[in-house]
Parts: structure tokens; C-alpha cells; sequence
């Protein structure tokens, strides 16, 4: 299996229904990393909120990187994006949009196993979690 494809897509609402969180435009940066066998994984930065047009110029730097090679090979795809913008990118914005990649690596590698994430990073640590929510409608 390899990397074939990386692409951005922005998702902009408007949340007008709660009084405690202003009503302007928010939005948030999906990566989808496509592969050759037909199967993709996502990942989600947060430099989507504060910067969304900033996500695309920067996976554009990391799609060469990334671009032909094995998905299931995290840890080295990580460092050599990682090497590949040490005199930029060791914080902030880019550290987002690797953290993005990261994330699209995981996803594809627990679809290409056939299990569940949460299988491939250690197994279920509980069998329920108290929810936390921020950001959303009040009630």
C-alpha cells in the first residue's frame, strides 16, 4: 500500500445557536491521505480554526515527502517530515498540520489491519469515559 494522494478540506459553520460563543464563521482542516489500495485516513488540525488557508501551503511542502510511500511506516514518515522542515516547522503551525498527517497515518493503518485504533495504540484502557464538550450549542 502507498501514499497517492494528500487533500485539505475545510469545513466552515456558523454557530449562531449559542449565546456564549461568538457568531462568526468557524472552520476546521480535515487531511485525507488516499492511497493505492482505495483506502483513506483522516486526520484533523486545529490550525483549521485559527489559520485555514495556512493548512494547504504547508501539506503542500510535506505531499513530496509523503507522496509513493508506505503509510504504515509512522514513525519514519513522521521523523522525515519532521527533518524536512527543522528550520521552520518545529512548532506552531506546521507541528498542526504534521500532527494532521500523524493522525491520517493512524487511521489508515488500524482500516489496513481491519481493527479498531484504539487496538493498534494499546488496547481498551476503559470501558466508558465521562464526556467533555466545548465549542458546540449550549444547552
Amino acid at each position: 500500500m502507498l501514499i497517492t494522494e494528500l487533500r485539505t478540506h475545510l469545513l466552515t459553520a456558523r454557530w449562531d445557536s449559542d449565546p456564549y460563543f461568538p457568531p462568526q464563521l468557524h472552520t476546521t482542516a480535515l487531511i485525507v491521505m488516499h492511497t493505492d489500495a482505495g483506502l483513506t485516513g483522516v486526520g484533523e488540525t486545529i490550525l483549521g480554526y485559527f489559520a485555514p488557508d495556512a493548512v494547504e501551503p504547508i501539506l503542500n511542502f510535506y505531499r513530496p515527502l509523503l507522496i509513493g510511500k508506505d503509510p504504515e511506516q509512522i514513525n519514519g514518515l513522521r521523523d522525515r517530515l519532521y527533518a524536512g522542515s527543522i528550520y521552520w516547522g518545529r512548532t506552531g503551525a506546521a507541528m498542526s498540520v504534521l500532527s494532521a498527517v500523524d493522525m491520517a497515518l493512524w487511521d489508515l493503518k488500524a482500516k489496513a489491519a481491519g481493527v479498531p485504533l484504539y487496538q493498534l495504540l494499546g488496547g481498551l484502557a476503559h470501558d466508558t469515559l465521562p464526556l467533555y464538550c466545548s465549542g458546540g450549542p449550549a444547552l
